[in-house]
């Protein structure tokens, strides 16, 4: 009989930089998986803000659930698909005053492609991404669209992982 695979938690964190379709976001994600060498699911927060806010302040905010596939061909790459909910916050700053709420919400789906680099328990974990968006979150001004947050974003990341047995 085959010895049954091990099962670790993997505890981790990085530096998130977003291309939203008007400008950069760049934040932070913390999360927790359970892992296998070829199966993983878990749950990840992310806070990004846009690197330009002239008349407001805004802050995404992103809870996801996680799984993701490690397969033995593919020399520790791993490929996930990933489904949560985005809040968008905006703050108006000076003379501005908001008419509507100033928080909206999106589901969204997201993949990425890992490849970890493991040190013993620690890893670092280059990641490329992508998120789709169900609807169009953004700030308006006078009518005038100032922010963004819709369709496919592309996203880079860079974390580091520790690996509990």
């Amino acid at each position: 009989p085959k010895p049954k695979e091990r099962a670790w938690t993997e505890i981790f964190g990085a530096l998130v930089g977003e291309s939203w379709p008007d400008r950069l976001a760049l934040g932070g994600t913390l999360g927790v998986a359970r892992s296998t060498r070829s199966l993983w699911y878990g749950l990840r927060a992310t806070v990004l803000r846009p690197t330009s806010q002239a008349t407001f302040s805004a802050l995404e905010a992103q809870v996801a659930a996680e799984v993701g596939l490690q397969p033995a061909f593919a020399a520790g790459v791993r490929l996930s698909l990933a489904l949560g909910p985005s809040v968008l916050f905006v703050q108006p700053q000076g003379e501005l005053t908001a008419r509507d709420s100033t928080a909206t919400a999106s589901l969204f789906i997201a993949a990425h492609i890992t490849r970890p680099v493991w040190f013993g328990s620690f890893a670092l974990l280059p990641d490329v991404g992508v998120r789709v968006f169900t609807r169009e979150q953004g700030v308006k001004v006078d009518s005038q669209k100032q922010l963004v947050l819709s369709g496919f974003v592309p996203q880079l990341s860079l974390g580091v992982a520790y690996r509990i047995d």
